[in-house]
């Protein structure tokens, strides 16, 4: 299996996975990790980011930490505190 992130009709990574579910998970996540800082690092370079581009980039910005938090409440209801 293939997974590739496109950015503005380009091919910007490609990775192949493997069968393996946990394998093939913790590879997406790597790859929308890379997409994420390539986004937020080419935001973080504008000089004058229109109003369009900051509310595009508070929805990316919510987009990412409600990801964040769904990992984080995941690891801690795996965590046995026994």
């Amino acid at each position: 299996m293939r997974h590739e992130t496109w950015r503005d009709g380009r091919l910007v990574s490609a990775v192949d996975l493997p069968d393996d579910p946990a394998a093939v998970a913790a590879a997406t996540i790597e790859s929308r990790l890379d997409a994420a800082i390539a986004a937020n690092a080419a935001y973080l370079q504008l000089k004058s980011p229109t109003a369009a581009q900051v509310a595009a980039q508070v929805r990316l910005l919510t987009r990412e930490v409600q990801g964040l938090l769904r990992l984080l409440r995941q690891r801690l209801e795996a965590t046995d505190d026994v």
